[in-house]
């Protein structure tokens, strides 16, 4: 069984896209937003971060298999999902075989292929998947005029400069803030038992 082992052009065409769109609509609603933020002190600064993420992750939970499907139906190919479904399939029937009668060299460059092809599909899902939190992360950084360089005192650093920052913190995932925002109240809390 032969199975495709390369990243397809499509799923990389599309990141590049969501990338291009987060880079040209986040400014765009960051000029025309009519929200206005109040600057925010200390651990608050991280948890908006927190919540967005949060946010982006479960939009993105539903979007993305929509989004796989969506360049299958396009491109004809496989979904990333059934790439790696099609490339499981591969590894068990030669495992299998393995455990057979005349297994010959096939079997090794067979596995390798087959292992290739999880890779890439996982690499095909993750190109969706932070493509669109890119995108996503823009619009709300956008939308809400939330710039985490600014408050944290940087303010001569450019709009977009910021707003790419922080849309780039908040794509990295809830698990990493939550860590983030966890180590800041402890040193914190550190500090004012010292005091």
């Amino acid at each position: 069984m032969t199975v495709d082992t390369g990243i397809r052009m499509p799923y990389i065409v599309t990141t590049i896209i969501l990338v291009v769109a987060g880079l040209v609509l986040g400014p765009i609603l960051l000029t025309s937003s009519t929200i206005t933020q109040t600057p925010v002190e200390g651990i608050a600064a991280f948890a908006i971060l927190y919540v967005l993420a949060q946010a982006i992750e479960r939009v993105n939970q539903l979007l993305v298999p929509v989004l796989d499907r969506l360049l299958s139906a396009v491109s004809g190919a496989p979904t990333a999902t059934d790439k790696k479904r099609t490339a499981l399939t591969a590894v068990r029937e030669q495992a299998a075989a393995m455990r057979g009668f005349g297994v010959s060299a096939y079997s090794a460059d067979a596995q390798s292929e087959a292992d290739e092809a999880v890779t890439t599909a996982n690499i095909e899902k993750a190109l969706l998947t932070n493509g669109l939190a890119f995108l996503l992360a823009m619009l709300l950084v956008g939308l809400f005029k939330f710039s985490l360089l600014a408050s944290l005192g940087y303010t001569n650093v450019p709009s977009v400069v910021d707003i790419v920052i922080t849309a780039t913190a908040i794509m990295g995932g809830s698990a990493g803030l939550g860590d983030l925002i966890s180590k800041i109240q402890k040193s914190k809390t550190a500090d004012e038992t010292a005091v």
